[in-house]
């Protein structure tokens, strides 16, 4: 390996490494209202920002539970941030369609389902007190989401 190389491998590990400026939360839920089984449009609070952050990725996991892929019924989930529900801006949205724009595909037990190949529709920056959300809501008849689920955000101090 010349010394080019090894220096471009370097540089890649280290942007795509989280370094000790860098921080995660995980948040699991183990029910929302009361209920395991979610079968309507619900948001969820996954993050309060404790200072201004930039959020850099989320990841979703489910234990036991899998969910195929569909082109007519799936769940879009859409990452929301700010204070009031009614202005939330969308960050960023995943769906677990097999085709189409924000396809994800399925949820796979214990595999990470993220928002990595999404594209960001606002700034992922956050004051101080606001929240993250994550907004599902389903298209046609898919399975109900099975909780518990646990999502890890990464994020970074302003």
């Amino acid at each position: 390996m010349t010394h080019d190389e090894l220096e471009a491998l370097v540089v890649h590990m280290q942007s795509v490494t989280p370094v000790v400026e860098e921080l995660m939360v995980s948040t699991v839920i183990t029910s929302w209202g009361g209920f395991i089984d979610l079968t309507t449009a619900q948001r969820m609070t996954i993050m309060v920002a404790p200072i201004p952050v930039r959020v850099l990725s989320v990841d979703i996991g489910f234990d036991y539970w899998n969910l195929p892929a569909s082109s007519t019924d799936y769940w879009t989930a859409v990452l929301e941030k700010g204070t009031n529900p009614a202005g939330f801006p969308d960050i960023a949205t995943r769906a677990t369609q097999n085709t189409g724009a924000n396809a994800n595909g399925p949820i796979v037990a214990r595999t990470s389902w993220n928002f990595d190949a999404a594209e960001w529709n606002e700034d992922a920056d956050m004051a101080k007190g606001e929240l993250l959300c994550l907004l599902w809501s389903k298209t046609g008849s898919p399975a109900a989401l099975h909780l518990p689920m646990t999502v890890t955000t990464r994020y970074r101090p302003l």
